[in-house]
């Protein structure tokens, strides 16, 4: 969801031959309407459908929307057991304390390799844990099968294990099979753009495993 949060604008002098740049909002966002979708099918999805039914209808929105990827809520991983087979299918990785600290980790991914690492603090790493060897550290380029492998091993291991307490698998690159993890998630979500101005934001409710009801945000920008 974009939110627009008016601020005031600020110009400073700091010396007397340097001025700091006025910071720009970015353009205020409003809901024009909401739309909630209860019978029939929309977006490829019908209501009432199972979510691994479901899924072959979002696959489609690639070509008729230009939709790559839905974003997962609450996918939640406790077996690492089968994250080799899963990891591929997705775009996006995140594990940290349950309490959720600035040390989480973001593993992001694309053509099934290992794109970047960032912790939730904002640092960008090169691998994590940063104080173990290459060859144990998930690290920047590497397949997410071997990523999949080490972090198996890592949750293993009673020093990590608490890092991997609150572990989700939360984007779902459309190009790859459906995972049936995906059961689980109360909602899938994504959008796109209409035109310059207007954006649309698509809800799918599930109410154990099946397509409940639909919500789509008409955004606007001003």
């Amino acid at each position: 969801m974009l939110l627009a949060v008016p601020a005031v604008l600020y110009s400073c002098l700091t010396t007397d031959d340097e001025v700091t740049a006025p910071i720009i909002d970015p353009p205020a966002t409003i809901l024009v309407k909401k739309d909630s979708l209860i019978t029939g099918k929309h977006y490829g999805i019908t209501i009432g459908q199972a979510a691994s039914d479901a899924y072959p209808g979002a696959q489609l929105l690639t070509d008729s929307l230009g939709v790559t990827y839905l974003n997962l809520v609450s996918n939640f991983i406790t077996d690492f057991s089968t994250l080799e087979q899963q990891l591929p299918l997705y775009s996006y990785m995140t594990f940290d304390e349950k309490a959720g600290t600035s040390n989480g980790v973001q593993l992001w991914f694309e053509n099934r390799k290992l794109k970047s690492i960032y912790l939730n603090g904002g640092k960008r790493l090169g691998q994590w844990p940063e104080n173990i060897s290459a060859s144990e550290a998930v690290r920047e380029g590497e397949s997410s099968e071997m990523t999949a492998e080490k972090l198996k091993f890592l949750q293993g291991n009673s020093r990590y294990r608490p890092r991997f307490e609150h572990t989700m698998l939360g984007v779902k690159n459309l190009q790859e099979a459906f995972d049936p993890a995906m059961e689980q998630a109360p909602e899938w979500y994504f959008g796109y753009k209409v035109d310059e101005k207007d954006t649309r934001y698509v809800h799918v409710h599930f109410i154990e495993g099946k397509v409940s009801y639909i919500l789509v945000n008409h955004m606007r920008t001003l």
